[in-house]
């Protein structure tokens, strides 16, 4: 019964977005019209030395633009950590050693396991720290189109990100004030930290402040703070707030939490390919072989089948 399903389903779709073989033939073209399209777009097809296909590659140039000149630099701590260490708790404590700006309570927190990434011991701009969760969404969001056709997987990942780019780019106009929003929300938390602190004028741009019996000194010039946290996260920390910045805390940010930044990531548009039957191509690309990887689906019953058929026909307008 199972396998008449199967035969139905693969029958349906290839009437929707042509079969396995000619959907395969169809990427070297998909490729350079991308490229074609998207300017500085790289894409990569490999296939081996019977001529099936391998992988295929592709960065838009919208993508790579806004990482390279807009993003703040990240690190990713893989949550298979665990497995490693052995211990249940081993991505709290990293987590935690990597937020603090104190090393005391890094060694604290570091005991068994030291690392050179967290914010205590990084000599400069402190990276974000993040998990391979990002990844894991990215393929959730794929999950009822492994089975279709290869080309149609590939536009759909280009229609996905299209979208994500639009809505995005609209979301950062949108913002009204100088900061990003996420931005705003946190200086406000920290402005309600310094209430209870005493500031004693150094110099102009030099500071004393104290609350409960401890004290840390600010450079509004150098953007310091004995505390660490202002020139790590190159954010005002609350010490910072206390003193009242007379030019504006904007100022004293980097331009990673600005809204301007946030409206340039996504201010590069991804273009769309055309259906097939449009793209002008070279016939040494259309003619490019490129044939069925050798596979075999899976035994038992296939998930999501109702979910396949909602993209429609026209993915390629």
């Amino acid at each position: 019964m199972y396998n008449k399903a199967h035969q139905a389903l693969d029958y349906a779709l290839s009437l929707t977005y042509g079969t396995h073989e000619e959907t395969f033939q169809l990427l070297p073209s998909f490729g350079y019209v991308l490229e074609q399209k998207n300017p500085r777009t790289i894409t990569d097809l490999h296939c081996d030395e019977d001529g099936k296909f391998l992988y295929f590659f592709m960065s838009l140039s919208a993508s790579v633009r806004g990482f390279w000149r807009c993003m703040r630099p990240v690190i990713v701590v893989d949550e298979n950590i665990k497995k490693r260490y052995h211990r249940k708790d081993v991505a709290a404590i990293m987590d935690k050693a990597a937020q603090t700006y104190i090393e005391l309570k890094y060694n604290w927190h570091m005991e068994e396991l030291r690392n050179s990434w967290s914010c205590v011991h990084c000599p400069d701009r402190r990276y974000r720290v993040m998990t391979t969760n990002v990844a894991e969404c990215i393929n959730s969001c794929l999950k009822f189109t492994r089975q279709l056709p290869m080309l149609t997987l590939a536009e759909f990942i280009r229609n996905m990100l299209q979208c994500w780019f639009h809505d995005r780019h609209r979301a950062a106009q949108a913002v009204h004030h100088q900061l990003t929003d996420t931005t705003h929300l946190e200086i406000l938390k920290r402005v309600e930290k310094y209430n209870f602190m005493t500031v004693n004028p150094v110099e102009w741009n030099i500071f004393l402040v104290k609350q409960s019996g401890k004290q840390w000194t600010i450079d509004l010039a150098r953007k310091t703070c004995t505390y660490n946290k202002f020139q790590m996260d190159h954010l005002l920390c609350s010490h910072a707030l206390a003193t009242g910045p007379k030019h504006g805390f904007t100022s004293l940010c980097v331009d990673y939490y600005k809204r301007q930044t946030l409206t340039n990531t996504y201010s590069v548009p991804i273009m769309p390919v055309g259906h097939p039957s449009t793209w002008i191509v070279p016939s040494d690309i259309a003619e490019r072989v490129v044939l069925n990887p050798i596979s075999r689906r899976q035994a038992g019953r296939s998930e999501g089948w109702s979910t396949y058929l909602v993209f429609g026909e026209d993915n390629y307008t």
